[in-house]
């Protein structure tokens, strides 16, 4: 893909205001590793966990040790009621029994309650006697429920007082007013029928199961109610109460109760925690898995949370002290929340709901907001910063850049351009504009040589018949010129697949390969190329240079290919001729030991046989030298086919000596070998009459095992030496009778090279010119 090309102004303009940027970024970054906007937001929940606790602490105090001093007056209580008893000869059970009696003490008592009332600061105080009838009905109870409307403000008077229940007659003494919803009686419906009940049932049928326990420790505060859920009293409230007992008997409950708008406006100041008093406090009841049951509450926050329920759910944070609240919002921002326990009982009590709770709620604001807005002001002064910086930067940039455009415009306008351009008076820029004009210059004085030089390049490329390439590495490509078949440019596996595997060799083909990837810098090489039209195929030979890219590591190489077959085939046959003996076409001694060699490394097993023709020096003393030849020429034949047919040209055949041959006969039997070696002696004794001349052969055996190649030969030529002494034609060195005795040189070769060069009629003359026997001369050239 053609990579896009950027202007300078941007390469200039780009890296500068990063630069700028990273400037503004490098102490932002320093912030945030410094955690200082986590500090913050753990110093806003702790000044506001802090603020919580301390809330805590006050209402704590306030329901433990004031709201709750009633039961001191318990022993107060029980000390009348004995009196009472005494006065009226009465034990406990008969004043469970008997109303009357229990209004009379109610009177009896009334006035030190009242007192009682005057002196604290809860907004009520209760008493409720017990009966014997059952809990589990609804049934109406003796007592007296006195209501202070403003326990802040004390009076002389009765005036600020209620009578919610209890005797009139007790209100009228009192000068107290009653309430809209007074009766002279609890009217309570059972246990666990109605919830604003349970102030009453609760701790007093706790008492009743405990009798023997401290009553002081089984003390109760209610949930939020109103009295008997009347519909004319809107007065919620809690209470705390506490079971009565004499003489083993639970006769009533004690208690006192403060509503709960009196504990929000007094004891919940939402302005500690948010100046706007956008904030909120609740006392709330843990309902487990998280989740709390609103009582009474003050507070924005507070309000927005019981409008979507009673009940909300907490949800951990990363800070242990904060909380957020589930599902819940105002606006656009979550709602969290800060937490204290209430410790209200002193020990394990089986009470439902004790585990109070006094909860702060801020906003998602007021824990991040100065946080938030610190990293807010440091990154607009960075971008306003890197804004500037960079309006600045582009017009310096463009000031610097304008002499280049211009110096880019002039070299477009070519020499003519180059010579107009007006001096920058910036000193590298002018110094290029030289640099470019004396280049300009300088190439086309050398465009004008090489032009010269492609037209005579053209000429001698028209009259040669080399092949020139140029292969690319980086392009994987083979240009091709001045080929009648092959010329362009090739993608380099299509010119492999296409022409080079189907006409060259799995050898050169390697040898290809290996001569490009090692890289030398000067390759030449010889290779055959094969169906050519020719039974020998065609010889190029192929001269290259390679040239390296320094700078980015590329390669190419420029050669030739020409053609070389004449000289080629000169060459192997002079090659032959050193390698081959002229006259029988078997190798030489020298060449053909190392052939044995080869093809035991590859084929061990086998037999050797020396083969030496039987008077062989009288012939060639009575008959000639030519004679002799022939002689030589004709055995060799037929060994040469004797051999293929048993061997399937895997044989090795050796001139050793002037009539001896050495024949390796891979994989083959002595047996075999000495079947061939009788079918060749019927054969070469059938050449020349009998009659006239005998042609006869002596041969030794010998199988190969392990030995060397010398070894085998000396064994091969002890075994000869046997059948020439015993006269035999062959004798297998194994079942040899003689000793062992040691080989001797080969007889020198004594030859006429350029016989089979020879035409017949010159051939039949030299036969007849020293022969002895016409006959013998007559039947050779047959």
């Amino acid at each position: 893909m053609k990579r896009r090309k950027r202007k300078l102004t941007y390469l200039l303009l780009v890296p500068l205001a990063l630069v700028v940027l990273l400037q503004g970024l490098l102490p932002f970054s320093i912030l945030l590793v410094s955690r200082a906007k986590e500090t913050m937001e753990h110093g806003a929940v702790d000044n506001d966990s802090n603020l919580v606790e301390n809330r805590r602490v006050v209402l704590e105090n306030a329901m433990t040790d004031q709201w709750s001093e009633v039961r001191y007056e318990s022993a107060f209580l029980n000390i009348e009621l004995k009196a009472f008893l005494e006065e009226h000869q009465a034990d406990i059970s008969g004043f469970l029994g008997d109303k009357e009696m229990q209004r009379a003490y109610t009177q009896r008592v009334f006035e030190k309650m009242l007192n009682y009332l005057r002196g604290d600061d809860t907004c009520g105080v209760f008493l409720i006697l017990g009966n014997d009838g059952e809990l589990t009905a609804a049934q109406e109870y003796v007592g007296f429920f006195l209501r202070d409307s403003d326990p802040v403000t004390k009076t002389n008077t009765n005036s600020d007082l209620l009578f919610e229940r209890g005797d009139q007659s007790l209100a009228r003494e009192a000068g107290i007013a009653l309430d809209s919803s007074w009766f002279p009686y609890f009217s309570f419906l059972g246990s666990g029928v109605r919830e604003a009940d349970d102030f009453f049932y609760t701790p007093y049928q706790l008492a009743q199961q405990n009798v023997d326990a401290d009553m002081e420790d089984l003390g109760y505060w209610s949930m939020p109610f109103v009295l008997e859920d009347h519909e004319l009293d809107n007065h919620q409230m809690i209470t705390y109460s506490i079971p009565l007992c004499f003489d083993g008997e639970i006769y009533g409950i004690l208690g006192t109760e403060v509503s709960t708008s009196y504990i929000s406006n007094n004891y919940l100041p939402v302005r500690d925690l948010d100046r706007n008093q956008n904030a909120g406090y609740a006392i709330a009841v843990e309902q487990g898995d998280e989740t709390y049951l609103s009582l009474s509450g003050k507070g924005a926050l507070f309000d927005t949370i019981r409008r979507e329920s009673m009940q909300y759910s907490l949800k951990s944070t990363e800070n242990e002290d904060l909380f957020l609240v589930e599902n819940t919002t105002i606006g656009t921002q979550n709602i969290y929340c800060v937490m204290s326990k209430l410790n209200l009982y002193s020990g394990k009590v089986p009470y439902e709901n004790t585990n109070w709770v006094l909860c702060g709620f801020v906003t998602e604001e007021s824990i991040y907001g100065l946080g938030n807005q610190l990293y807010r002001s440091i990154l607009t002064t960075i971008v306003v910063c890197a804004l500037v910086g960079v309006a600045v930067m582009f017009a310096v940039v463009r000031y610097i850049s304008a002499p280049v455009y211009r110096l880019m415009e002039s070299v477009r306008g070519g020499l003519k351009g180059l010579q107009g351009f007006q001096p920058s008076h910036i000193l590298e820029i002018d110094e290029l504009h030289e640099v470019v004009k004396n280049l300009t210059e300088s190439e086309i004085s050398t465009e004008k040589q090489l032009r010269e030089e492609k037209e005579r390049y053209r000429i001698a490329l028209e009259s040669s018949n080399d092949v020139f390439f140029t292969y690319r590495h980086k392009e994987q490509t083979l240009e091709i010129v001045n080929s009648k078949e092959h010329d362009g440019i090739w993608p380099v596996a299509e010119f492999w697949e296409k022409v080079f595997v189907p006409q060259l060799s799995a050898e050169d083909q390697e040898l290809i390969k290996k001569l490009v990837w090692s890289k030398k810098q000067d390759i030449h090489v010889q290779i055959h190329l094969l169906n050519q039209g020719k039974p020998d195929g065609l010889w190029i030979e192929i001269n290259g240079k390679m040239m390296m890219d320094q700078q980015t590591g590329n390669w190419t190489m420029v050669g030739y290919s020409r053609n070389i077959h004449k000289a080629k085939m000169r060459e192997l046959e002079q090659e032959k001729r050193q390698k081959m003996d002229p006259v029988t076409g078997f190798y030489r001694l020298k060449q053909g030991k190392n052939a044995l060699v080869k093809a035991r490394r590859q084929e061990p097993q086998g037999v050797l046989i020396l083969m030496d023709i039987c008077a062989f020096s009288t012939i060639v003393q009575n008959y000639g030298l030519t004679f002799g030849d022939v002689i030589l020429n004709e055995i060799a034949e037929l060994a040469a086919k004797d051999c293929r047919s048993i061997c399937q040209n895997r044989q090795v055949l050796i001139r050793a000596g002037a009539d001896e041959f050495l024949m390796w006969l891979p994989n083959t039997g002595a047996e075999e070998c000495r079947q061939m070696l009788f079918h060749l002696q019927m054969e070469f004794s059938s050449i020349i009459r009998q009659n006239a001349l005998e042609l006869k052969f002596c041969a030794g055996m010998a199988s190969a095992f392990d030995e060397t190649t010398e070894e085998l030969i000396c064994r091969v030529q002890a075994a000869l030496r046997e059948a020439v002494y015993r006269n035999c034609e062959a004798v297998q060195w194994e079942k040899r009778q003689m000793p062992e005795m040691a080989g001797k040189p080969f007889s020198e070769v004594v030859s006429q090279d350029y016989i089979s060069r020879m035409g017949l009629a010159s051939l039949i003359l030299n036969l007849f010119d020293r022969s002895v026997s016409l006959t013998a001369a007559l039947d050779l050239a047959s």
